[in-house]
């Protein structure tokens, strides 16, 4: 491959930098997820690192597929070794798999997500179609139901940002309560 090997290194190395970046927040977002499953607000920061990591990576996998094609030529005409075609070919495989783990993630992050923030919302529209049917009924129990479907959004942001405090307060190594 001769000097098309110092572009293909080139390149994979800022793409390899970027996923190493992206991998490690994704780290740390699941380290906090498995103290609290369902926050929307780390669900969602998954959900966007994912889809980073899988756009690196198939700007990874195209990139080794090109190298490929160009290696393959190189080991017909005996400029590459079988070795390093071998081992070029065995890094795609591993990026595909790699890319198919990601996905799969992602996936599982947006049930995940619409699980969370879909069961509110679903609720507080529920809660608001039956202000509406119950209006006949009484314009006061129409008003309550409508206000607690007003809540849920509210709610939610509360949630959020006592989960915020909560994770402040353990990395702090205070209680809550302080």
């Amino acid at each position: 491959m001769g000097g098309d090997a110092s572009g293909l290194e080139s390149a994979l190395k800022d793409v390899n930098k970027s996923l190493n970046a992206t991998k490690r927040s994704l780290r740390d977002v699941d380290r906090l997820l498995k103290l609290d499953p369902g926050n929307t607000e780390l669900l969602e920061q998954k959900q966007r690192l994912l889809s980073e990591a899988i756009e690196d990576t198939e700007k990874k996998l195209e990139s080794l597929r090109q190298a490929s094609d160009k290696a393959k030529a190189a080991l017909e005409s005996g400029d590459l070794g079988q070795d390093q075609y071998d081992a070029l070919q065995r890094e795609i495989i591993a990026t595909e798999n790699n890319l198919e783990g990601l996905k799969s993630q992602a996936k599982e992050t947006e049930s995940a997500l619409k699980g969370t923030g879909g069961g509110l919302k679903s609720m507080g529209e529920a809660a608001g179609n039956a202000g509406d049917k119950l209006s006949g009924l009484s314009k006061g129990a129409g008003a309550l139901i409508g206000a607690t479907a007003a809540l849920v959004p509210a709610t939610e942001e509360l949630n959020r940002d006592l989960s915020f405090l909560e994770q402040n307060a353990k990395e702090a190594n205070v209680g809550v309560g302080a």
